[in-house]
């Protein structure tokens, strides 16, 4: 596990401990739906206040990724005098970026279905009626 991986956890303990004892903050479910959908709510606020550090986190590893490739390219093609040279070079250096972008992309996944896991828990102990969420939705905000 990374150490932003072990950052990103931590974070995420924090908001959902936070947001589920909101929700079950009283010992009977809400029964109105005013209640309902300030329990929904909670919850709903709880997740996206998770996703944006979580999404910053891997826009940096990105980012972080591409110059490193960039750096490490340009190092090859200024320092190696030879094509045997450039191709290692040139391969050690993708074979790098590719492992950085995958780290990332993967740590994001678990995050991100670990902050919709907790959604889900918190969403059921409301006991919402039916059709009272944005879940419904969601696929819109996804680009991979």
């Amino acid at each position: 596990m990374s150490k932003k991986t072990k950052t990103i956890t931590g974070l995420l303990i924090f908001l959902f401990t936070t947001g589920t004892a909101f929700a079950q903050a009283t010992t009977t479910p809400p029964t109105t739906i005013e209640e309902q959908i300030a329990c929904v709510g909670a919850a709903v606020a709880v997740r996206e206040e998770a996703i944006g550090p979580i999404m910053n986190e891997y826009f940096q590893a990105v980012t972080t990724a591409y110059v490193e490739r960039k750096n490490a390219l340009n190092q090859v093609y200024t320092s190696t005098t030879t094509v045997k040279g450039i191709r290692f070079g040139t391969k050690a250096a993708w074979s790098a970026f590719h492992s950085s972008t995958k780290l990332a992309r993967n740590d994001w996944l678990t995050a991100r279905n670990n902050i919709w896991k907790q959604f889900r828990t918190s969403y059921k102990a409301c006991k919402p009626k039916s059709g009272l969420t944005d879940s419904g939705y969601s696929w819109m905000g996804y680009w991979w």
